[in-house]
């Protein structure tokens, strides 16, 4: 750690600018408490000064438990419903929403050694028997990121309880994925599919309830002039008499009997307050050093097949799109806000980056280049860009610094990546431009924002608002008239 700190920012000096650190000593526990509470005065102190979201935007940030079908623009299809991801295929860490912060939270590191067989989340505006939300494990070719919203059809169910008392789980594919989309009920999930997800769960609680004592090894020390088998300390690894923590699977439930499940749920649900105000990606600035420093907001990471775009009514990530071939975004993938392509949405950029950057992430990108395209909907170029702080690509200026292999792989991606889709859905790379080139396209579809699109998004959002304002009025009308007769 000392090493780190010491050498990390080494290569970011210059003649105009040093930075360097210098490591005094290392404190202690007490030590470093104390500068943390000094650390917490300061920042009440501060408070005053600090600019809220909420105070811009007008209201508190909202909760996702309360997210209706309609912010999550669900498709009113039998089956299909929107899921809250809070934990990624194959992780042990179990996260959940926060509702003072507003944040995906670490609730607990999984115990035993073992991970979750899916993407696990729950439904919003649920309410089961334990006074949470409906879990949802979600079957994925492609691990799905905890904070998104994804559209996903629902094919069974698993009947469990735990110490709260019934904990059904909900089954469920991912909606945009064709590699599911013979997987329609129950009994077309694979077998063994079936058998791990009910093991997983019978079993991952189990060594939550040993007691960790770090002092009393799990196998006594052996006595090495006198070899023998070792000693099994039992009462360091016995259960205890009451467990205070389980899950009993007791069997599953086909398509029919889940939807049943999920339809209860959602009567059980009565919302008590206003929706709150979400953060809106959509509304930040695009830099104000465009076309020549431009903000990306990040939907596909570098080396994913899984995009997703804003949700306009919730401001959270929503997964549309899962690649049909077998191929991998070769940068990160994004688009730059307050612009308007000819197809009426954000032009979008691919960020050739040395570290894919995080999901939602917000990055000062440098234009180089433009890649000109056309799809099924008519032009569709994109920017080709890298991250203004990576020092690695300092020398990125314009197309000539781009190596031709890169061009090659970032030309056939373009070209290949729809193959699958259908006959109705297709791309095509015609060509490379320079810098400028790039610069004058942001400049076009920035001024094509503030001329219609601004106008648009606002005319949108004021009427899903009186939709959303006739439909609560609608149903206050009928619990009167309910309470008449």
């Amino acid at each position: 750690i000392q090493q780190f700190f010491e050498l990390y920012k080494k290569l970011e000096s210059s003649a105009k600018d040093a930075k360097w650190v210098k490591i005094h000593a290392w404190g202690n526990k007490d030590e470093a408490l104390r500068q943390l509470k000094d650390s917490i005065e300061l920042a009440v102190k501060n408070k005053a000064n600090e600019i809220h979201l909420a105070e811009e935007e007008g209201g508190a940030v909202g909760s996702v438990y309360d997210l209706t079908h309609e912010m999550m623009l669900t498709p009113k299809v039998e089956g299909v419903c929107t899921a809250y991801i809070e934990v990624q295929k194959g992780d042990a860490n179990k996260y959940e929403w926060d509702l003072n912060t507003g944040y995906l939270t670490l609730d607990r590191v999984l115990h035993s050694s073992v991970f979750y067989p899916g993407d696990y989340g729950f439904i919003p505006q649920t309410l089961c028997g334990d006074g949470d939300p409906l879990d949802i494990l979600v079957l994925s070719s492609f691990p799905l990121n905890p904070g998104s919203l994804a559209d996903v059809r629902i094919v069974g169910a698993l009947n469990m309880s735990d110490e709260k008392g019934e904990d059904q789980k909900l089954l469920a594919v991912v909606l945009q994925d064709p590699r599911w989309n013979e997987v329609q009920d129950l009994k077309d999930v694979e077998g063994h599919y079936k058998r791990e997800i009910a093991q997983f769960f019978e079993t991952y609680k189990e060594l939550e309830n040993v007691a960790s004592n770090p002092s009393t090894p799990m196998v006594a020390s052996m006595d090495l002039a006198k070899p023998k088998a070792p000693h099994f300390n039992a009462d360091a690894v016995s259960r205890p008499k009451k467990k205070a923590k389980f899950a009993t699977v007791s069997g599953w439930m086909d398509r029919k009997d889940a939807l049943a499940l999920l339809k209860q749920t959602q009567k059980n649900f009565v919302a008590q307050k206003e929706i709150g105000t979400f953060p809106k990606l959509m509304r930040l600035h695009i830099g104000d050093k465009t076309p020549w420093l431009i903000n990306v907001i990040v939907k596909a990471p570098k080396n994913t097949a899984i995009k997703h775009d804003v949700c306009g009514q919730s401001g959270l990530m929503k997964i549309t799109k899962v690649l049909h071939s077998a191929v991998e975004y070769p940068g990160d993938y994004g688009s730059l806000p307050q612009t308007l392509g000819e197809d009426g949405r954000a032009i979008e950029c691919l960020i050739l980056s040395v570290f894919p950057l995080p999901l939602s992430c917000v990055v000062e990108v440098r234009p180089i280049a433009l890649l000109d395209m056309e799809d099924q909907n008519g032009p569709n170029s994109k920017v080709i860009g890298v991250p203004n702080t990576e020092p690695r690509l300092s020398e990125y200026l314009d197309l000539d610094n781009i190596p031709d292999h890169v061009k090659l792989e970032v030309s056939e991606f373009f070209n290949t990546y729809r193959n699958l889709e259908g006959k109705e859905s297709w791309a095509r790379v015609t060509g490379w431009r320079d810098r400028a080139a790039a610069h004058m396209r942001i400049d076009e579809c920035r001024k094509r924002f503030f001329s219609f699109g601004m106008r648009m998004e606002d005319m949108e959002e004021r009427i899903l608002s009186q939709e959303h304002r006739i439909e609560r009025l609608e149903k206050a009308l009928a619990g009167a008239g309910g309470k008449k007769k």
